[in-house]
């Protein structure tokens, strides 16, 4: 018997094709509800949930003529909720990714993004943090792959007295 607090989640989407390059793409759209009494920043509340969605779209593919499987998709992403007590309220992001598009790099993929976070009133004095993010995954050897990231912040949500927040980082990823 579970006397604990539910977190249920549904979601349904969608994927196609466009174009004479049947460029895939994909879209969804799901709600989520979090129960139970949760506690932060000196506010409480019994419950709150929220909706997302996401979709991406191949918009060229054969871009370099080296690695014939080469691409570059957009993606876009929104989330909204209802919570008191969560730190972001809203969040709204888009980006583009490419695969394959530095010489023979097969299994490379670089891209950059912005997200928007509209941040919750009760818990911060500034009303939203803005990032943008640029990274290159290198393809090292069978599931091996290093990941640089840049990531700059110019209004860090934790203070509207800071300035801009560079952060760069280095992922090793092994895959199994």
């Amino acid at each position: 018997m579970f006397n604990g607090y539910y977190f249920g989640i549904g979601e349904i989407g969608t994927n196609w094709t466009l174009g004479d390059g049947n460029h895939p793409g994909q879209f969804g759209i799901g709600l989520w509800r979090q129960t139970g009494v949760v506690s932060f920043g000196g506010v409480t509340e019994n419950g709150f949930g929220g909706f997302y969605l996401f979709g991406s779209q191949r918009i060229a593919h054969g871009v370099n003529e080296r690695v014939p499987s080469s691409a570059i998709t957009m993606f876009y992403q929104f989330g909204a909720n209802s919570s008191q007590t969560l730190p972001i309220r809203q969040y709204y992001g888009a980006g583009i990714t490419g695969f394959g598009l530095v010489g023979n790099r097969e299994r490379d993929s670089m891209g950059l993004g912005v997200g928007l976070s509209r941040l919750n009133p009760n818990l911060f004095a500034r009303q939203s943090e803005l990032m943008f993010q640029i990274y290159y995954q290198a393809h090292l050897f069978a599931t091996t792959f290093l990941q640089p990231t840049v990531s700059y912040i110019p209004t860090p949500g934790v203070s509207p007295n800071l300035a801009g927040a560079l952060a760069t980082t280095l992922r090793l990823t092994v895959l199994f």
